[in-house]
Parts: structure tokens; C-alpha cells; sequence
């Protein structure tokens, strides 16, 4: 479990700048909302499901380029690229508030995420993503109590690349840029969401498409459900 929650940013005003990214070249401040600096401009907050008036609104009003900016067509989509989930990109019919008003007590806006699956239902272009995240500049073994460790799996990065006991590193297809930052694959059980392929936004366009190589979604995925089958078995554990 996560011990911070977060909240969709309100509306945004034309004209207002963003703060300095935390982790990314000056070049991606241009961006209409620099996802370098996700992990900053995140504050915690209570409910994780936007209400409908100020949800919707910002999504329709709000000036810019229009969802899936940057990103592959659906066919050219692969498992294991990093998107990114723009907090006023999903209307509130997507599916992904369907699983945030069930069960998650986080918030996943604002995140950088790997898809897992791609696939269609009732016509419509879905994908499974499983959230990323940072610890502003710390390991988590620093921000995490050592039961959640093995919660979270080190991506390739320009800062660190060195796995914490008893886990091993998220690696790129050849050719593939990297995170800028400490980067983890969170591997809980609140972390992962489906939703349709056109509300998703590109992962930091100025560097490139980033993809996680398939040994390593593979390892996501057996790791994914070795975690799910065993809170079933054991419903306390947390």
C-alpha cells in the first residue's frame, strides 16, 4: 500500500506556468503539462475519484492538445511501452474510474505507467497498465518499511541502477531511452488499471518512446499474480 494518496490538480488556468521539473531537461517544461515533474507536483489527498462537475469540466474546457498526444497509433502500440496518465485526460465514463470507485484508495493520475496488455471490448481499444513511481530522489528502502519492499521493482534510469535485495532491475529493449530518475514499477495490488488506449498521453515525448523489454513485463506479470493469488489466500494481510 502506498502511504501517500493523491488528487487530480484542479482545473487548470491558460497562462499559468508549471514549477520547475524535478527530474527532467529544461526542454520538457515546454510541454502542455510537464510529466517530468509528476512526482512534484503531487499533494496528498482524501478521495481518490474526482467529483463529476469539476472532472468533466476540466476535461472538456481545458485548452490543448487533444488525449493519445504523441503516442503510436493502436496497432503500432506494444506491451511494455510507458505512457502516461494525464489527470484531466479520462471523462468519467472511461473505465479506469470503474476500478477507482470499487477498490482503489490511490490515486493514479499524474503517473507514468507500462502497459501489460492491449486488447478491445465492445469495439473499444483498452489496455492493462500497472502504475510507475518515484520516492523524490530516495530509495525505497528509505521511504518504505521493509515488508513493502519487494513491492516495487527498479526500473532502468539514469540515476540508479542498482536493485535492492531480493529483487532484480527493470530493463529497456535495446536502443530505448531510459527514466531520468529513480524509478520503480509498483507492484501492489491497488496499482494497476485498465483503460482505453485514447485517453492515454506520451511518457516525456522530448525523449523518446521508452520500452520495457518483454523478460521484464514477464517477470511484472508472474510477480502480479504470485502477489494477487497470495492476499487471497491470506485476506489480512496487507
Amino acid at each position: 500500500m502506498f502511504s501517500q494518496k493523491y488528487q487530480i490538480p484542479s482545473r487548470r488556468r491558460q497562462g499559468s506556468s508549471s514549477p520547475p521539473p524535478a527530474w527532467s531537461p529544461a526542454s520538457s517544461s515546454s510541454q502542455r503539462s510537464s510529466n517530468s515533474s509528476w512526482r512534484r507536483s503531487l499533494t496528498p489527498s482524501p478521495p481518490s475519484t474526482p467529483s463529476p462537475s469539476n472532472c468533466s469540466s476540466a476535461w472538456r474546457t481545458n485548452a490543448g492538445p487533444p488525449p493519445s498526444i504523441g503516442l503510436p497509433s493502436w496497432e503500432k502500440a506494444r506491451v511494455g511501452d510507458i505512457v502516461y496518465l494525464d489527470p484531466i485526460s479520462a471523462p468519467l465514463d472511461s473505465v479506469i474510474h470503474g476500478k477507482l470507485a470499487m477498490e482503489s484508495p490511490q490515486s493514479p493520475w499524474g503517473h507514468p505507467a507500462i502497459i501489460l496488455g492491449k486488447y478491445e471490448k465492445s469495439g473499444v481499444q483498452c489496455v492493462d497498465i500497472r502504475l510507475c513511481t518515484s520516492f523524490d530522489n530516495k530509495t525505497v528502502m528509505q521511504r518504505k518499511p521493509e515488508r513493502q519492499w519487494g513491492l516495487f521493482m527498479l526500473v532502468d534510469n539514469d540515476q540508479d541502477r542498482q536493485p535492492h535485495a531480493g529483487t532484480t532491475l527493470g530493463t529497456v529493449v535495446p536502443g530505448s531511452p531510459r527514466f531520468s530518475k529513480r524509478t520503480y514499477i509498483n507492484l501492489s495490488a491497488n496499482s494497476a488499471y485498465p483503460i482505453e488506449y485514447k485517453y492515454l498521453t506520451r511518457w516525456n515525448p522530448p525523449k523518446g518512446q521508452i520500452q520495457i523489454d518483454q523478460d521484464t513485463v514477464k517477470k511484472v506479470l508472474n510477480l502480479s499474480h504470485r502477489r494477487a493469488t497470495s492476499l487471497l489466500k491470506t485476506p489480512s494481510h496487507r
